[in-house]
């Protein structure tokens, strides 16, 4: 593995002042303030000035809406959004979905909604886990029969993080309960509009607004299928697989939307940085113990450790880093974090990432699912056999 810095261009250089530039002025503290307040996930004045540059679909061609960034510019895009903590869930969902309908969709969609994501018009949220399915999203209950030249969604999702910011939810529906569960799958995108629509907002310990979705009797036009009917789980396999960062597209500079695990490691990161700018003094210069410091070490090598790790490993890692990690930044901090104190801009970024760490063991799949894909799929381990 090559770890040495990547060297910029002129042009490249120059594109990275311009990301810098562009977000220092947008990712104000009034915007992270009411980001703190409502657990969003989303800020739509950014979201819409990221569209009117093509940044939001980045790596499309100008034609599609994008701004046809390469690796090197993409990531730099990626990094500068990253560090300033900019609200993102809403965003990363319709990249993921939007790459879904470029791939798929019906031509007489496809063009309209590509172009729409890409300005910043459009967004997509993600429809998959049900009230009763946890982490089995291919035992998908939601039904979509079809009628005419369209179909009629009747089921509910949960889950549904950004639902309220978007127009489409990406939802897995059951339109063949007769065959085995993984084959009788279809991907609707689900107009929130519609009537038979209920959004329900759901707060969480880690501060996040997320929702559950209720459809009932709601009409899909057939032109909102998204890949072929009954084959909605090789649609929605490549998209989770993105997410989870597994295959060609978990490279280091890969063009799709940065997976979870990347996501986890960066905010852990960052939160390392605001700890160690707390423990220098007025002049600069480090005044922590050399215990601190070599604890602060320790999370930041985790972070690392879990940015490299590959496909399922990385997933895991990632998240036990989290929530270890801001852990022990939190008894490094001390009792300012316990008290809610006003004061570094480490202890509440610590105290809100620790809050959130906890929902990672579950988010996109639980760890547990993960550990048994690893000791199944990677070592090659026997299924567990579970007393009747």
């Amino acid at each position: 593995m090559d770890f040495s810095k990547v060297a910029l261009d002129d042009g490249q250089a120059a594109f990275a002042r311009e990301v810098g530039e562009f977000f220092a002025a947008r990712v104000t503290p009034d915007v992270l303030d009411a980001e703190e307040r409502s657990g969003d996930g989303f800020c739509e004045p950014l979201h819409l000035a990221m569209g009117e540059r093509g940044w939001l679909l980045d790596t499309w061609p100008e034609t599609d809406g994008g701004a046809g960034l390469g690796p090197v510019e993409h990531r730099l895009l990626v990094l500068g959004k990253e560090r300033t903590g900019l609200p993102f869930i809403t965003l990363d969902t319709t990249r993921l979905v939007a790459e879904a309908v470029r791939r798929h969709a019906p031509e007489e969609s496809r063009r309209r909604l590509m172009l729409d994501a890409a300005r910043g018009t459009v967004r997509f949220c993600l429809g998959y886990t049900e009230p009763e399915g946890g982490s089995d999203v291919a035992a998908a209950a939601t039904r979509a029969v079809r009628d005419g030249d369209g179909w009629v969604v009747d089921g509910a999702k949960m889950f549904t993080t950004g639902a309220h910011n978007c127009q489409y939810a990406f939802t897995i529906t059951r339109t063949n309960p007769g065959v085995r569960k993984h084959k009788g799958l279809t991907m609707l995108l689900v107009p929130l509009d519609a009537p038979g629509v209920s959004v329900s907002p759901v707060r969480t310990f880690g501060g996040e607004r997320t929702n559950i979705v209720y459809f009932g009797g709601v009409r899909v036009p057939d032109s909102l299928r998204i890949g072929p009917v009954d084959g909605g789980w090789g649609v929605l396999h490549d998209r989770l697989d993105v997410e989870h960062g597994l295959g060609a597209d978990a490279a280091a500079l890969a063009l799709d939307p940065p997976s979870v695990r990347t996501g986890y490691a960066t905010l852990l990161a960052r939160c390392v940085d605001a700890v160690h700018e707390w423990s220098l003094g007025d002049d600069g210069r480090a005044v922590a113990a050399d215990d601190l410091r070599y604890r602060l070490g320790r999370v930041a090598i985790e972070a690392e450790a879990a940015l490299s790790a590959p496909g399922h490993y990385g997933r895991v890692a990632a998240s036990r880093a989290l929530i270890d990690g801001t852990a022990r930044l939190m008894e490094l901090l001390g009792q300012d974090v316990l008290l809610g104190a006003e004061g570094p801009a480490a202890v509440p970024l610590a105290e809100r990432a620790h809050r959130f760490a906890q929902g990672t063991a579950i988010y996109g799949g639980t760890l547990e699912v993960f550990r048994n894909i690893i000791a199944e799929q990677d070592l090659k381990l026997p299924r567990p056999s579970y007393p009747a």
